[in-house]
């Protein structure tokens, strides 16, 4: 790396002197002495930068959007999981019942969602710092009340072998919230 530096470094003397001697002895090339030695640099700097900046910019949007659709994409993931435990409600109401390794499905669905959730909170640390902590608390608090309210009933009771039309409607408007909060962030980090 060093030994490229000084390659770089003397190739740029190398030009200058070459810049001069060419500026000296050709006669083509008159200098204009109404012409400011500053000024030739002010335009100079100024072709740089109408030059450099674009790309800068470009860099930045283009590393902005790829953070983005990463974070897009485990939200989708957690989504993904959580129609799992949709499906997993909509296939047992017509069946007629859930077993005990629909249950266990639904804990174990819940507990990937959970390290989805951690895994996406973490990323969003990387990314955000700290500007997005209160808007991921409210969809974390979203997630926590989903899983509460669907786990914490008489669900996973072994007498609780039926889910009828009340629980497929209570789980529904559930999953619903849930999805609605996920959203809700994802909106609230394509405008950042």
């Amino acid at each position: 790396m060093k030994l490229i530096g000084i390659i770089i470094i003397g190739s740029i003397f190398c030009l200058g002197v070459l810049f001069g001697f060419f500026f000296q002895h050709y006669p083509y090339i008159q200098w204009n002495p109404e012409i400011k030695i500053y000024e030739v640099f002010q335009v100079i700097t100024t072709l740089f930068i109408a030059l450099a900046i674009p790309f800068f910019i470009k860099k930045w949007i283009d590393d902005s959007r790829v953070v983005k659709t990463l974070l897009n994409k485990e939200s989708d993931d957690i989504s993904v999981e959580a129609k799992k435990i949709n499906e997993k409600f909509i296939s047992s109401y017509n069946t007629g019942n859930i077993t005990s390794q629909d249950k266990k499905f639904i804990n174990i669905t819940f507990s990937q969602i959970e390290n989805l959730i951690q895994t996406f909170e973490s990323s969003i640390r990387v990314c955000f710092n700290n500007r997005c902590n209160s808007q991921f608390q409210d969809f974390k608090i979203a997630y926590l009340e989903y899983w509460h309210n669907v786990t914490s009933g008489d669900l996973m009771s072994d007498s609780f072998t039926i889910i009828d039309e009340n629980y497929l409607s209570f789980h529904s408007e559930e999953y619903s919230k849930f999805l609605q909060a996920l959203r809700k962030f994802n909106i609230f980090l394509q405008k950042q």
